[in-house]
């Protein structure tokens, strides 16, 4: 899945649902070639139906078809002013993160590899 440059997502959109699920596919084949689902413990659904999800830390696992297997995963903590969003790969390594500007109108993401090295920004659109 990785060695692919263009990826179309979907989400599934169920009733009453508190957790995320995306489908991936390759824009070109229209295949599926993978899904990434939100993983969050049972308090956090429950406190979702009353607290705002984005306060809440969160964690979405990135799987490749057809076995299924992890290629990396997302993770979040809560925040309030600052977010900051891990990329770690199939082995538990970080692979590097991103971390919101702290005063942007447009918003945006500084982008850190795992030595904390900023190497790119990814701009908003306001």
């Amino acid at each position: 899945m990785l060695s692919a440059d263009k990826f179309a997502v979907k989400e599934q959109v169920k009733f009453l649902k508190n957790h995320k699920t995306y489908d991936i596919f390759d824009p070109e084949t229209k295949e599926q070639i993978g899904t990434a689902e939100e993983v969050i413990s049972g308090l956090v659904k429950m406190l979702r139906w009353v607290i705002d999800g984005k306060f809440m830390g969160t964690k979405i696992e990135i799987r490749e078809f057809p076995d299924k297997a992890l290629v990396f995963t997302i993770r979040r903590g809560a925040y309030f002013f600052r977010s900051r969003v891990e990329v770690i790969d199939a082995n538990g390594d970080l692979i590097g993160y991103f971390k919101s500007k702290l005063f942007s109108f447009s918003g945006g993401f500084h982008v850190y590899d795992k030595a904390d090295k900023h190497f790119a920004d990814v701009k908003g659109n306001f």
